[in-house]
């Protein structure tokens, strides 16, 4: 059941999407998801040093020299998928649809992304992470996080 003024609101939206705005839509979606796809890595390299805290005194040295070699060698290889995927071009929105090969293993294409992932994970908890411990520490207005603003403030600077 419609309430009155929705059905007016339906039909002008369809217009819009069936006027061509249909291609952009789901070009900004597709842009935002690979966006999200990244940042959520970001986001999990920031705790990765947290979570391999409390397990590192549970192993030794050994295991945890395969651990850190196997997770660098996974990043090294996320290069290459992130390339060979295209992913840079989805990022800035320099493909307008997406492309599936079916006849490509399911078990192959989620390990390209996967390891996308761990080089994501790593650029975040390694650089990101040892970045901000050299920066002076600041507090944020809106955390209790150390030194956000120096942070963003290096990366400006290393970006330009």
């Amino acid at each position: 059941m419609l309430i009155c003024g929705q059905e007016e609101k339906a039909a002008d939206i369809n217009a819009v999407i069936a006027g061509g705005a249909s291609s952009i839509l789901r070009t900004i979606h597709m842009t935002l998801a690979y966006w999200g796809f990244i940042m959520m890595s970001f986001h999990l390299g920031f705790h990765i040093r947290a979570i391999s805290a409390k397990l590192k005194n549970r192993m030794n040295k050994a295991v945890r020299t395969f651990f850190t070699v196997l997770f660098l060698l996974i990043a090294i290889y996320g290069v290459y998928a992130f390339i060979k995927r295209g992913i840079g071009d989805y990022l800035l929105m320099k493909v307008l649809f997406a492309f599936f090969d079916f006849g490509e293993s399911r078990v192959r294409f989620l390990l390209d992304y996967a390891a996308v992932m761990v080089l994501a994970t790593e650029m975040a908890g390694r650089f990101f992470i040892d970045t901000c411990r050299q920066l002076p520490m600041q507090r944020c207005l809106h955390t209790s996080h150390r030194c956000c603003r120096a942070l963003f403030a290096e990366l400006l600077r290393i970006s330009w």
